[in-house]
């Protein structure tokens, strides 16, 4: 199941969305909602297209409400409340006790959710009394929320195109060059830059360097995903975390 529109508005009205590349409060350039992947100064958009990078930016968030689809069936209302949800807090293995509480019970802990700091703050209550009213709204056949529209499918670069090729995904002579060609691509180029990965390619190419980050004070889950253009969720998964808020001073992260 993917997030509609009524899930993507309380997003966006919570997390604000700036059209201009700004410096968030940890100094990482910043645009559209929260959206720091390949972001540069100076750079301006439409609304439009920070409704994309929201659509792309939400998905691992839908990941982590869908894991439990099988256990709750969630409707759509419930589901878009739940991916804000787990867009600001990280998950919702804790808000569900992973997959062992029923949909009462969770509908009654959103609200729980309040804190940043050990701090109750007023926005947290205002968004977690949103995301309990849609969740708790029915889903009738003449109210369902029109679900957001799935963009175009993005024409891939010729980085991407030319590891397809290597991997012989767009066979060989002529048949390749005849393929390439129709799905719109520059033979030429595709072709050069085969070449240039080829030729570049040392035994170690294949291994990827992980970077470690050692926790300090003051620091947040959130702000290391910016900072290192990763998000919150991979963070989770690749170090074992259960819980996006504990986090602990000289804790060593593996960054992906």
């Amino acid at each position: 199941m993917h997030i509609s529109t009524n899930g993507l508005n309380i997003i966006k009205k919570y997390e604000g969305c700036r059209l201009e590349a700004y410096r968030d409060p940890v100094n990482i350039w910043t645009i559209g909602v929260g959206h720091t992947k390949n972001v540069k100064p100076g750079q301006k958009i439409t609304a439009e297209q920070a409704d994309a990078f929201l659509r792309e930016d939400v998905k691992w968030a839908e990941d982590a409400v869908n894991k439990y689809m099988k256990t709750y069936n969630f409707n759509q209302n419930q589901f878009d409340a739940l991916v804000s949800f787990a867009f600001n807090i990280g998950s919702i293995d804790q808000l569900t006790a992973n997959g062992t509480r029923t949909i009462g019970t969770i509908a009654n802990k959103i609200p729980l959710y309040n804190k940043a700091g050990g701090k109750v703050l007023a926005g947290l209550m205002r968004r977690r009394a949103e995301e309990q009213k849609l969740f708790n709204t029915p889903v009738s056949g003449g109210s369902k929320p029109t679900p957001a529209p799935t963009p175009a499918p993005k024409k891939k670069t010729v980085g991407e195109i030319a590891d397809e090729v290597i991997a012989g995904k767009w066979g060989n002579g002529e048949t390749r060059k005849k393929k390439l060609t129709e799905a719109g691509y520059s033979y030429t180029e595709i072709q050069a830059e085969v070449n240039k990965r080829l030729t570049g390619k040392t035994s170690s190419s294949s291994a990827k360097k992980k970077t470690t980050y050692t926790v300090k004070k003051g620091d947040t889950l959130t702000a290391i995903a910016k900072k290192y253009g990763t998000t919150i969720g991979k963070l989770k998964a690749v170090n074992n975390i259960k819980n996006a808020n504990k986090i602990y001073i000289g804790q060593k992260l593996i960054i992906e």
